[in-house]
């Protein structure tokens, strides 16, 4: 399997099927199983115990991989992360609500965007007041720009 992540392994070997043109998915699994090498096969072959490999169809071994290697977070551990994420000094808007949408994934808020908007952005360092940087927010989500505070604390931020 190499250096790569199961991720990026499961989307390189679909690479090469569709350039290979294999699509019978027996073949499928017999080549992922001799590809994948001794230290990842004795891994899958554990994940899946008590059953065998050749037991399996080729999406499940895809997806018990997968499993172990990339498990669902923790959604109380994911919304802790994502409420304790604050803006850092230097980061612009447009990155802190990036990395706010990519804490949401996992922790099952819904739509990221209206989280990040009822959240505001959170700014330990801003002397601007916090209800205008939640409006702010929202303005900077639907343009996509940002107007620094002016550093006096004045609505006009």
């Amino acid at each position: 399997m190499g250096r790569e992540d199961w991720t990026q392994y499961a989307e390189h070997l679909a690479h090469f099927f569709t350039a290979n043109q294999i699509i019978d998915q027996d073949r499928m699994k017999v080549l992922l199983l001799a590809m994948i090498g001794p230290t990842a096969f004795k891994l899958l072959r554990n994940t899946i115990s008590p059953e065998k490999p050749e037991d399996k169809t080729f999406e499940q071994l895809v997806e018990a991989m997968k499993c172990h290697h990339n498990p669902t977070p923790s959604e109380i551990v994911q919304r802790y992360r994502f409420n304790s994420r604050f803006r850092k000094e230097g980061e612009t808007i447009a990155r802190y609500l990036a990395e706010l949408r990519a804490l949401a994934e996992f922790c099952n808020y819904g739509a990221s965007g209206h989280v990040a908007r009822s959240t505001g952005v959170r700014n330990r360092r801003s002397s601007c007041p916090k209800t205008s940087l939640s409006r702010r927010a929202s303005d900077i989500q639907e343009s996509g720009r940002y107007r620094p505070c002016n550093g006096n604390g004045s609505q006009e931020c």
